[in-house]
């Protein structure tokens, strides 16, 4: 039961070790003044023990939930809801950016402190995720997860039989993820808008790079400026991205489905879809 399981944790270790080496090596190989060796190997370690937690997480959403549907699902939520915390600990300088792995992963300070702690704390938690990954595993029934699917209505309603509402079906749970990921970031985005000019006027890093004199206000509005231009720029992209799954996922549903119309009529037609499998195309017998 747990050869899968710990294979998989391996293969990712495995992975993100390479990663982690290859980043290391091809940043000294630059040759770039200002880059160390200990900070080369800080900023890559960072990046291989986040992505060996990540793979700590996959697996265990994946002992949670039956489908892989689901698993993916929640992968994805823990990852933009780590991502919220990061960005708010940063904006609000709490302790949120040390709870969420994307924030504890940055607190390494390459190049600069090179603080070596987050590393090791990276792994440990992968290891405790991975324990109770593997926990999970040893206890639950083969081929179910802790979250049972559910089971559906036992007959389709006349809205599902038409192509509209099976497509609405195939996709209401992605379009709903969606819609709630989008709304949150928007609104994450949209609560640090108003401490910008107030982040850059009070940073004297920040002043030195823009060198702003007297005028000081008024190129902290033209960064607030341009910052909300990057977050519409990224909210597009973002946006495409559940265009883009659905519609693969609605092909992936007709290529495990293809059928031809057999010489029997619509019969055949429909033996032959529940031939090849799980049929998510709705045919009814002529009468």
């Amino acid at each position: 039961r747990l050869t899968n399981p710990t294979a998989t944790l391996f293969f990712a270790f495995l992975v993100n070790l390479a990663i982690t080496l290859a980043i290391a090596l091809g940043l000294i190989a630059t040759g770039i003044d200002g880059i160390q060796v200990a900070g080369a190997f800080v900023y890559a370690g960072s990046i291989g023990a986040s992505g060996f937690l990540f793979a700590g997480l996959a697996l265990l959403m994946a002992q949670l939930f039956t489908t892989a549907r689901g698993a993916m699902t929640g992968a994805f939520t823990l990852m933009g809801v780590f991502y919220i915390m990061r960005a708010f600990g940063d904006m609000s300088g709490n302790m949120l950016s040390y709870i969420s792995p994307m924030g504890l992963g940055l607190k390494v300070s390459s190049f600069y402190e090179n603080n070596w702690w987050p590393i090791p704390v990276l792994f440990a938690l992968t290891i405790v995720v991975s324990v109770a990954a593997l926990l999970i595993c040893r206890r639950r029934d083969l081929g179910e997860g802790v979250i049972p699917a559910s089971a559906g209505k036992r007959h389709a309603s006349r809205f599902l039989q038409t192509p509209l509402g099976l497509a609405w079906r195939l996709t209401r749970g992605s379009f709903a993820a969606w819609s709630i990921g989008m709304l949150v970031l928007g609104a994450t985005y949209g609560a640090v808008v108003g401490e910008i000019e107030a982040f850059v006027m009070n940073n004297e890093m920040f002043q030195v790079l823009l060198g702003i004199g007297g005028d000081g206000e008024a190129i902290a509005g033209e960064v607030a400026a341009a910052f909300v231009a990057l977050i519409l720029a990224v909210m597009a992209m973002i946006a495409v991205v559940p265009i883009i799954t659905i519609t693969n996922k609605i092909r992936a549903e007709e290529d495990g489905c293809s059928v031809k119309k057999g010489p029997g009529g619509e019969k055949n037609h429909e033996k032959a879809c529940n031939s090849k499998g799980p049929c998510l195309t709705s045919a009814r017998a002529s009468s």
